[in-house]
Protein backbone atom coordinates (compact mmCIF):
# COMPACT_ATOMS: atom_id res chain seq x y z
CA UNK A 1 0.00 0.00 0.00
CA UNK A 2 2.80 2.33 0.88
CA UNK A 3 4.35 1.72 -2.51
CA UNK A 4 0.98 2.53 -4.05
CA UNK A 5 0.25 5.58 -2.07
CA UNK A 6 4.35 6.98 -3.50
CA UNK A 7 3.41 5.87 -7.16
CA UNK A 8 -0.13 7.63 -6.87
CA UNK A 9 1.77 10.70 -5.42
CA UNK A 10 4.34 10.53 -7.70
CA UNK A 11 1.66 10.38 -10.94
CA UNK A 12 -0.01 13.67 -9.27
CA UNK A 13 3.37 15.07 -9.65
CA UNK A 14 3.36 14.90 -13.17
CA UNK A 15 -0.29 15.47 -13.90
CA UNK A 16 0.55 18.66 -12.43
CA UNK A 17 3.72 19.02 -14.87
CA UNK A 18 6.46 19.54 -12.21
CA UNK A 19 9.61 19.66 -13.66
CA UNK A 20 10.80 17.23 -10.91
CA UNK A 21 9.71 14.01 -11.30
CA UNK A 22 11.83 11.34 -10.20
CA UNK A 23 10.71 7.96 -11.99
CA UNK A 24 10.08 5.15 -10.96
CA UNK A 25 12.12 1.96 -11.99
CA UNK A 26 9.60 -0.70 -12.95
CA UNK A 27 11.75 -3.94 -13.91
CA UNK A 28 9.79 -7.27 -13.84
CA UNK A 29 10.03 -10.53 -15.21
CA UNK A 30 7.88 -11.84 -18.50
CA UNK A 31 7.27 -15.29 -19.88
CA UNK A 32 4.98 -15.62 -22.73
CA UNK A 33 5.35 -18.81 -23.86
CA UNK A 34 1.87 -19.79 -22.67
CA UNK A 35 0.25 -16.87 -24.80
CA UNK A 36 -1.41 -18.66 -28.02
CA UNK A 37 -1.84 -17.31 -31.49
CA UNK A 38 -4.59 -15.91 -30.97
CA UNK A 39 -4.43 -14.07 -27.94
CA UNK A 40 -6.39 -10.69 -27.82
CA UNK A 41 -10.28 -11.80 -26.94
CA UNK A 42 -10.16 -14.21 -29.54
CA UNK A 43 -10.10 -12.01 -32.36
CA UNK A 44 -7.44 -12.18 -35.23
CA UNK A 45 -8.11 -8.30 -36.24
CA UNK A 46 -6.49 -6.94 -32.78
CA UNK A 47 -4.52 -9.60 -32.07
CA UNK A 48 -1.97 -9.42 -35.64
CA UNK A 49 -2.30 -5.08 -35.08
CA UNK A 50 -1.14 -5.47 -31.57
CA UNK A 51 1.32 -7.99 -32.92
CA UNK A 52 2.50 -5.17 -35.17
CA UNK A 53 2.55 -2.90 -32.80
CA UNK A 54 4.65 -4.74 -30.32
CA UNK A 55 7.35 -4.95 -33.23
CA UNK A 56 7.18 -1.33 -34.26
CA UNK A 57 7.55 -0.21 -30.35
CA UNK A 58 11.73 -1.69 -29.73
CA UNK A 59 12.28 0.73 -33.33
CA UNK A 60 10.18 3.66 -31.76
CA UNK A 61 11.34 3.43 -28.46
CA UNK A 62 15.27 3.72 -29.64
CA UNK A 63 14.38 6.62 -31.53
CA UNK A 64 12.40 8.25 -28.62
CA UNK A 65 15.69 7.89 -26.22
CA UNK A 66 18.41 9.03 -28.77
CA UNK A 67 16.63 11.97 -29.33
CA UNK A 68 15.71 12.98 -26.27
CA UNK A 69 19.51 12.46 -25.46
CA UNK A 70 20.83 14.11 -28.04
CA UNK A 71 18.42 17.17 -27.08
CA UNK A 72 19.75 17.51 -23.60
CA UNK A 73 23.23 19.43 -24.18
CA UNK A 74 21.33 22.32 -26.27
CA UNK A 75 19.16 22.63 -23.35
CA UNK A 76 20.96 25.73 -21.46
CA UNK A 77 19.18 25.89 -18.40
CA UNK A 78 20.75 23.85 -15.65
CA UNK A 79 18.01 21.08 -14.54
CA UNK A 80 19.89 18.44 -12.41
CA UNK A 81 16.60 16.76 -11.69
CA UNK A 82 15.48 17.28 -15.56
CA UNK A 83 18.69 15.10 -16.53
CA UNK A 84 18.19 12.51 -14.38
CA UNK A 85 14.70 12.44 -15.35
CA UNK A 86 16.16 11.94 -18.94
CA UNK A 87 18.40 9.29 -17.41
CA UNK A 88 15.08 7.24 -16.15
CA UNK A 89 13.38 7.51 -19.05
CA UNK A 90 15.68 6.09 -20.98
CA UNK A 91 16.14 2.87 -18.80
CA UNK A 92 12.33 2.56 -18.60
CA UNK A 93 12.04 2.64 -22.72
CA UNK A 94 15.10 0.17 -23.08
CA UNK A 95 13.33 -2.26 -21.07
CA UNK A 96 10.23 -2.02 -22.49
CA UNK A 97 12.26 -2.71 -25.71
CA UNK A 98 13.38 -5.66 -23.87
CA UNK A 99 10.22 -6.50 -22.58
CA UNK A 100 8.73 -6.69 -26.14
CA UNK A 101 11.52 -8.27 -28.08
CA UNK A 102 10.36 -11.41 -25.76
CA UNK A 103 6.98 -11.31 -26.56
CA UNK A 104 7.91 -10.92 -30.24
CA UNK A 105 10.03 -14.16 -30.29
CA UNK A 106 6.47 -15.58 -28.75
CA UNK A 107 4.36 -14.32 -31.73
CA UNK A 108 7.07 -15.10 -34.37
CA UNK A 109 7.05 -18.86 -33.13
CA UNK A 110 2.94 -19.08 -33.82
CA UNK A 111 4.18 -17.74 -37.54
CA UNK A 112 3.76 -13.92 -37.27
CA UNK A 113 6.39 -12.08 -39.76
CA UNK A 114 8.73 -10.20 -37.04
CA UNK A 115 11.41 -9.85 -39.44
CA UNK A 116 9.43 -8.79 -42.36
CA UNK A 117 7.19 -6.41 -40.04
CA UNK A 118 10.69 -5.09 -38.79
CA UNK A 119 12.53 -4.13 -41.76
CA UNK A 120 9.33 -2.14 -42.70
CA UNK A 121 9.65 -0.22 -39.70
CA UNK A 122 13.29 0.35 -39.49
CA UNK A 123 12.97 1.84 -43.22
CA UNK A 124 10.70 4.16 -41.46
CA UNK A 125 12.31 4.55 -38.51
CA UNK A 126 15.96 5.25 -40.95
CA UNK A 127 13.95 8.58 -43.13
CA UNK A 128 12.53 10.13 -39.80
CA UNK A 129 15.83 9.85 -37.99
CA UNK A 130 16.90 12.59 -40.88
CA UNK A 131 14.71 15.13 -39.58
CA UNK A 132 15.42 18.38 -37.62
CA UNK A 133 16.36 17.81 -34.08
CA UNK A 134 13.46 20.10 -33.28
CA UNK A 135 10.66 18.20 -35.25
CA UNK A 136 12.11 14.64 -33.87
CA UNK A 137 11.14 16.04 -30.26
CA UNK A 138 7.84 17.24 -31.24
CA UNK A 139 7.09 13.37 -32.37
CA UNK A 140 8.73 12.62 -29.29
CA UNK A 141 6.37 14.68 -27.42
CA UNK A 142 2.88 13.46 -29.39
CA UNK A 143 4.06 9.84 -29.63
CA UNK A 144 4.68 9.60 -25.68
CA UNK A 145 1.44 11.24 -25.55
CA UNK A 146 -0.55 9.22 -27.98
CA UNK A 147 0.60 6.01 -25.73
CA UNK A 148 -1.33 7.60 -22.52
CA UNK A 149 -4.09 7.32 -24.72
CA UNK A 150 -3.38 3.76 -25.82
CA UNK A 151 -2.80 2.77 -21.69
CA UNK A 152 -6.06 4.86 -21.30
CA UNK A 153 -8.29 2.16 -23.64
CA UNK A 154 -6.42 -0.86 -22.22
CA UNK A 155 -7.27 -0.05 -18.80
CA UNK A 156 -11.08 0.59 -19.57
CA UNK A 157 -11.14 -2.49 -22.32
CA UNK A 158 -9.04 -4.64 -20.04
CA UNK A 159 -12.28 -6.09 -17.25
CA UNK A 160 -14.33 -7.15 -20.81
CA UNK A 161 -10.93 -8.54 -22.61
CA UNK A 162 -10.16 -12.07 -22.60
CA UNK A 163 -6.21 -11.81 -22.43
CA UNK A 164 -3.46 -13.64 -20.84
CA UNK A 165 -2.69 -12.83 -17.77
CA UNK A 166 1.55 -12.28 -18.60
CA UNK A 167 0.16 -9.39 -21.64
CA UNK A 168 -1.99 -7.88 -19.25
CA UNK A 169 0.39 -7.08 -16.78
CA UNK A 170 2.63 -5.86 -19.70
CA UNK A 171 -0.19 -3.52 -20.78
CA UNK A 172 -0.54 -2.35 -17.07
CA UNK A 173 3.18 -1.46 -16.87
CA UNK A 174 2.85 0.55 -19.85
CA UNK A 175 -0.04 2.53 -19.02
CA UNK A 176 1.47 3.23 -15.54
CA UNK A 177 4.97 4.09 -17.00
CA UNK A 178 3.92 5.76 -20.26
CA UNK A 179 2.26 8.78 -18.18
CA UNK A 180 5.56 9.55 -16.65
CA UNK A 181 7.05 8.85 -19.96
CA UNK A 182 4.84 12.20 -21.29
CA UNK A 183 5.90 14.70 -19.22
CA UNK A 184 9.57 13.98 -19.64
CA UNK A 185 8.62 13.86 -23.12
CA UNK A 186 7.28 16.87 -23.36
CA UNK A 187 9.40 18.85 -20.71
CA UNK A 188 12.41 18.10 -22.53
CA UNK A 189 10.67 19.70 -25.70
CA UNK A 190 9.94 22.52 -24.09
CA UNK A 191 13.46 23.07 -22.38
CA UNK A 192 14.44 22.87 -25.82
CA UNK A 193 12.26 25.41 -26.98
CA UNK A 194 12.91 28.01 -24.78
CA UNK A 195 16.54 27.55 -25.20
CA UNK A 196 16.69 27.79 -29.17
CA UNK A 197 13.87 30.72 -29.04
CA UNK A 198 11.75 29.07 -31.99
CA UNK A 199 8.27 27.75 -31.93
CA UNK A 200 8.62 25.28 -34.72
CA UNK A 201 4.84 24.98 -35.88
CA UNK A 202 5.98 23.01 -39.00
CA UNK A 203 6.94 20.24 -36.76
CA UNK A 204 3.44 19.37 -35.56
CA UNK A 205 2.55 18.69 -39.42
CA UNK A 206 5.90 16.58 -39.26
CA UNK A 207 4.70 14.61 -36.17
CA UNK A 208 0.96 13.71 -37.79
CA UNK A 209 2.97 12.67 -40.75
CA UNK A 210 5.10 10.32 -39.04
CA UNK A 211 2.08 9.05 -36.44
CA UNK A 212 0.31 8.14 -39.46
CA UNK A 213 2.98 6.75 -41.57
CA UNK A 214 3.44 4.16 -38.20
CA UNK A 215 -0.26 3.07 -38.05
CA UNK A 216 -1.03 2.65 -41.96
CA UNK A 217 1.89 -0.24 -41.64
CA UNK A 218 0.88 -1.75 -38.54
CA UNK A 219 -2.82 -1.79 -40.32
CA UNK A 220 -1.28 -3.31 -43.25
CA UNK A 221 0.97 -6.06 -41.19
CA UNK A 222 -2.91 -6.42 -39.51
CA UNK A 223 -4.49 -7.04 -43.47
CA UNK A 224 -1.22 -9.68 -44.45
CA UNK A 225 -1.70 -11.74 -41.37
CA UNK A 226 -5.11 -11.90 -41.89
CA UNK A 227 -5.35 -13.12 -45.31
CA UNK A 228 -2.65 -15.53 -44.81
CA UNK A 229 -4.79 -17.12 -41.73
CA UNK A 230 -7.67 -16.99 -43.89
CA UNK A 231 -9.66 -14.75 -41.61
CA UNK A 232 -9.69 -11.34 -44.19
CA UNK A 233 -13.28 -11.96 -45.24
CA UNK A 234 -14.98 -13.18 -42.00
CA UNK A 235 -17.74 -11.64 -40.65
CA UNK A 236 -16.38 -11.74 -37.05
CA UNK A 237 -13.14 -10.16 -38.86
CA UNK A 238 -15.51 -7.05 -40.07
CA UNK A 239 -16.99 -6.19 -37.31
CA UNK A 240 -14.01 -6.17 -34.91
CA UNK A 241 -12.54 -4.18 -37.58
CA UNK A 242 -14.85 -1.50 -37.51
CA UNK A 243 -15.06 -1.47 -33.35
CA UNK A 244 -11.26 -1.08 -33.06
CA UNK A 245 -11.69 2.04 -35.66
CA UNK A 246 -15.03 3.74 -35.78
CA UNK A 247 -16.33 3.05 -32.83
CA UNK A 248 -16.17 6.31 -29.90
CA UNK A 249 -14.43 4.08 -27.23
CA UNK A 250 -11.82 2.99 -30.15
CA UNK A 251 -8.38 4.63 -30.03
CA UNK A 252 -8.54 6.53 -33.35
CA UNK A 253 -11.42 8.71 -31.82
CA UNK A 254 -9.78 8.93 -28.41
CA UNK A 255 -6.37 10.03 -30.12
CA UNK A 256 -8.16 12.22 -32.97
CA UNK A 257 -9.56 14.29 -30.23
CA UNK A 258 -6.69 15.26 -28.80
CA UNK A 259 -4.58 15.63 -32.11
CA UNK A 260 -7.40 18.47 -33.55
CA UNK A 261 -5.95 20.46 -30.81
CA UNK A 262 -2.37 19.65 -31.98
CA UNK A 263 -2.03 23.38 -33.80
CA UNK A 264 -3.97 25.38 -31.20
CA UNK A 265 -1.75 28.31 -30.08
CA UNK A 266 0.28 27.32 -26.88
CA UNK A 267 -0.41 23.42 -27.40
CA UNK A 268 -0.17 21.73 -24.15
CA UNK A 269 -0.62 17.93 -24.67
CA UNK A 270 -2.11 17.37 -20.93
CA UNK A 271 -4.67 20.30 -21.87
CA UNK A 272 -5.40 18.30 -25.54
CA UNK A 273 -5.57 14.85 -24.35
CA UNK A 274 -6.52 15.05 -20.87
CA UNK A 275 -4.97 12.91 -17.77
CA UNK A 276 -6.12 9.25 -17.32
CA UNK A 277 -7.21 8.48 -13.62
CA UNK A 278 -5.66 5.12 -13.14
CA UNK A 279 -6.04 4.66 -9.94
CA UNK A 280 -7.76 1.36 -10.53
CA UNK A 281 -4.82 0.23 -12.86
CA UNK A 282 -2.58 1.36 -9.84
CA UNK A 283 -4.74 -1.03 -7.59
CA UNK A 284 -4.51 -3.97 -10.06
CA UNK A 285 -0.86 -3.82 -10.20
CA UNK A 286 -0.57 -3.54 -6.54
CA UNK A 287 -2.81 -6.30 -5.87
CA UNK A 288 -1.92 -8.85 -8.70
CA UNK A 289 1.41 -7.99 -10.21
CA UNK A 290 3.79 -5.37 -7.80
CA UNK A 291 6.81 -8.15 -6.52
CA UNK A 292 7.57 -6.41 -2.85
Amino acid sequence: MEHQNNLQAHIKECVDMQFTQNLYSHKYNFDFNDVPMIWNNNSPVNTFFENSLSVMIPIIEKFLVDTVREAVPHIKFNNKLLEEDVVAFCDQEDYHSEMHEQFNICIKNHGFDVEGMRIKFRNLDNKYRELPLSSRLMICTIGETLTSVFGKYYMDAMPNKDIPSMVKKMYILHAIEELEHRCVAYNVHKFYQNSVGDKFWISKWLAIKWLSSYIICCLNGMFIHLWKTKNLFKFKTINDFAIMMFSKESIPYRASKGLMRLFRKNYDPEIAFGTPDISSLLFEWESNYHKK
